[in-house]
């Protein structure tokens, strides 16, 4: 007990330089948390994509539309098990600001091609009998409200309906993924009927933006993926064909090389944190020269005042990288919730490793000025020397 009262009087010695040094520290792993964060996501969300399933998407780009005929080729392929064709909506309600990812779409091939997707039996009967039924995520239905029954009016960045507007009245049938153990990258989404949606939209009828293809033997996924592609060869509609991995991984790829941007980021960071800790840490204990010299004359041993001086620059550090990571945590959803990803969380791993590097770093920083406490003399250090 003597030590905490004497670590908690080192610290607050100078209220003002304590404060500061946390509070750039936790700046520091706010930093750390949110970036990370983003690498932690991705490769969860990597993590989460099957080895059996293949993206067909047109060769031009991902916002290309293509036939939907293409899905009764590509079944009579060998090893090609079922297809779930799809089109982007493009969905937002009431404003801009709050659009989620949306998708019209064959529900009963979707939901045997990504089972994932968690739905209970009735609900998922409720509808196929609704044409303008709507599947919703979990966290969506959280973030606005909703409830099976509800009427709900969207809106579409990228369609018109027959009546000439954005607006697409559509009714809660069903919420996807929202036990504990679910999967919430697809707790944010909406399913729509694709009939309904074709029908309804003033262009583009009778394609859509991708297929996603199961197939029965994930070592003949290239094989299976270069025969796809060679059946709209030197058509006006040719395909490109990856596995789910791989379109993740050039998904990312689109923002560059984030992980070296990320490293290079967070290296400058923390090496200035470093830095400004040592230093901090090296005026603290200048201050106190004389505190050292009288504790050591009652009694405290060398080791005890080693000891002593890491364990404060270690309190400091640990507290204000948690500061950090909590607020980390508390933003971090919101972030992605605004560019339309819902259900993503600060993974437990973020936390496990910013802890780790914040306890590494105090030690190192806090090293050398507790080596000099240590070796102070008694008479040394009363005279301040």
């Amino acid at each position: 007990m003597k030590y905490l009262f004497l670590i908690r009087a080192g610290l607050w010695r100078k209220p003002m330089r304590t404060v500061l040094t946390g509070l750039g520290v936790a700046v520091a792993f706010l930093l750390f948390g949110i970036m990370h964060g983003v690498i932690a996501g991705f490769d969860t969300a990597l993590n989460t994509m099957s080895e059996t399933r293949l993206r067909v998407q047109s060769r031009a780009s991902g916002i290309e539309s293509m036939p939907i005929a293409h899905a009764n080729r590509i079944a009579q392929l060998k090893g090609v098990q079922r297809i779930a064709p799809f089109s982007a909506v493009g969905a937002y309600y009431q404003e801009p600001k709050n659009s989620f990812s949306s998708a019209a779409l064959d529900i009963e091939a979707f939901l045997e091609v990504l089972p994932e997707i968690k739905i209970p039996p009735e609900q998922v009967d409720a509808m196929m009998r609704t044409r303008t039924g709507a599947i919703i995520g979990a966290t969506l239905a959280e973030k606005y409200g909703w409830s099976i029954g509800d009427q709900i009016p969207i809106k579409s960045f990228l369609w018109t309906n027959e009546d000439g507007t954005a607006d697409w009245m559509v009714e809660i049938a069903a919420i996807a993924n929202a036990g504990p153990d679910d999967d919430k990258l697809f707790a944010g989404e909406m399913y729509l009927h694709w009939d309904y949606f074709d029908q309804s939209r003033t262009t583009g009828k009778g394609t859509v933006h991708q297929f996603v293809v199961a197939i029965d033997d994930p070592t003949r996924a290239g094989p299976i993926a270069e025969e796809i592609d060679a059946l709209f060869a030197n058509s006006s509609d040719e395909t490109t064909t990856v596995n789910e991995r791989e379109y993740i991984t050039s998904f990312i790829r689109q923002a560059g090389d984030v992980r070296s941007f990320v490293a290079y980021v967070l290296g400058a960071v923390l090496f200035t944190l470093l830095f400004l800790t040592g230093t901090t840490m090296m005026q603290s204990i200048r201050d106190r020269t004389a505190e050292f010299g009288v504790l050591k004359s009652i009694g405290f041993t060398d080791t005890s005042v080693f000891v002593m001086v890491l364990t404060e620059s270690l309190v400091l550090c640990v507290l204000a990288a948690l500061l950090g990571l909590g607020i980390a945590a508390t933003v971090f959803p919101n972030i992605f919730s605004s560019i339309g990803f819902d259900g993503m969380y600060l993974a437990p791993s973020v936390f496990a490793t910013g802890l780790s590097i914040a306890a590494a770093m105090s030690v190192g920083v806090a090293f050398w000025p507790a080596w000099r406490a240590q070796r102070l003399s008694v008479a040394a250090a009363t005279s301040g020397r």
